[in-house]
């Protein structure tokens, strides 16, 4: 695990950027930091993350969502995402040997 950042990466490689991302009507002290190589990224695992701590998997379920709001950590301007998602299902199939 990287001092800097307490993200796990390549040592020569260089350390995540955070943003910070919310719902459109959350308050402020709401935004969550993610750390990503890029700000679609980031929406991208603060969805993974966000459905995963709701339990139902809101997202997934609903097709996705129309509106994530997202900023950079450097003062950035805030941009705007919309994030979908789909389920993915896969079927395995195993022989019962008899004996």
């Amino acid at each position: 695990m990287c001092d800097k950042c307490k993200t796990v990466h390549w040592s020569d490689k260089k350390c995540p950027d955070k943003f910070w991302i919310c719902w459109p009507f959350q308050d402020p002290d709401e935004w969550r930091p993610i750390q990503a190589d890029s700000m679609p990224e980031s929406v991208e695992k603060w969805a993974e993350l966000y459905d995963s701590w709701s339990g139902d998997y809101t997202i997934v379920k609903d097709g996705g969502v129309d509106l994530v709001l997202v900023k950079d950590d450097k003062g950035g301007p805030i941009k705007k995402y919309t994030l979908t998602a789909e389920t993915v299902i896969e079927y395995r199939a195993t022989e019962i040997k008899e004996g």
